[in-house]
């Protein structure tokens, strides 16, 4: 009997320290549409545009990093902004007249600026705008990636076998940490 009470003990400390862990996990999101917009004029001027869809019931997002590789083609340092995209597209109606009625709609305000050095990708932290996504508070029309004219090596948002494969990697808080089946019944006495 004393051992099945320290049993239960044992398990009842457990689960306390278990419910006050930030349980969660990590996602690796895969873009749900992606294009990249080339000026007609000028070969150098990219902009790509990506939208992802959130999976529910994940929890509270903790950080959100969009991860673009891009490949540098001069050694030079990379510079990109990133911005939410202020309106709905299509990978397959969107060119680039399109494109310069987006970036005419585009917040300073908002806009992210990355810096790298050399060969890399880009990072960006827009846990601000998913979490927008998520809560509603926000229509998700995705990002908005392109470099900073004038201040950047040049890079493409093109990799060697075709378009480079953003991610979205979020990290989640849950909401309430699953809870263990089975009983807190110790062995039973005959």
């Amino acid at each position: 009997m004393k051992g099945a009470s320290v049993m239960k003990t044992l398990l009842c400390i457990f689960m306390l320290a278990y419910s006050g862990l930030a349980y969660g996990g990590e996602v690796q999101i895969e873009p749900a549409a992606s294009v990249i917009l080339t000026n007609p004029t000028d070969a150098t001027d990219e902009v790509m545009l990506i939208r992802f869809t959130l999976p529910t019931g994940q929890g509270r997002i903790l950080r959100a990093t969009l991860v673009c590789p891009v490949a540098a083609q001069d050694g030079k340092d990379i510079v990109a902004w990133a911005d939410p995209a202020p309106i709905q597209w299509t990978r397959e109606l969107t060119t680039w007249p399109q494109w310069l009625v987006m970036k005419s709609l585009l917040s300073e305000k908002e806009g992210l600026v990355f810096e790298a050095t050399g060969e890399g990708g880009l990072e960006f932290d827009i846990s601000r705008w998913v979490r927008a996504w998520d809560d509603g508070t926000r229509t998700n029309f995705g990002v908005a990636l392109r470099r900073v004219a004038g201040a950047s090596g040049t890079f493409s948002f093109k990799a060697a076998g075709g378009l480079s494969k953003p991610t979205l990697r979020v990290v989640y808080r849950a909401a309430k940490p699953p809870i263990p089946t089975g009983g807190l019944e110790g062995p039973k006495s005959p």
